[in-house]
């Protein structure tokens, strides 16, 4: 079997493609996130933030962190700091309390 290695750079190219916008999309979301929040809107802010990043409630991180919420059920999303259900599940978050305040 032979291999076309045109193809194969095509495909990694698509691919190099797909993700750089996935990444822009993102970063995107988290500049309107952030402006959402500095203008005191916390539900449109929760919603617009990728929740890329966090840790879990009632793992180490959130008793490490002095996390007012540790112990609790869900995350804690790094970038806008709301409480949201799944930060893993892979199809979207919901979002149980939204951006809160840094302690």
């Amino acid at each position: 079997m032979s291999y076309d290695p045109e193809a194969i750079i095509q495909d990694g190219d698509i691919e190099m493609w797909e993700l750089r916008q996935a990444a822009n999309e993102g970063a995107a979301r988290k500049r309107r996130s952030k402006k959402l929040r500095d203008d005191g809107d916390l539900n449109a802010a929760a919603s617009a933030c990728p929740h890329w990043a966090g840790y879990g409630l009632r793992g180490d991180a959130a008793r490490h962190k002095s996390d007012p919420r540790a112990g609790e059920d869900g995350d804690r999303c790094s970038d806008c700091n709301s409480v949201v259900d799944d930060l893993c599940n892979g199809y979207g978050v919901k979002v149980i309390h939204p951006c809160e305040p840094k302690w």
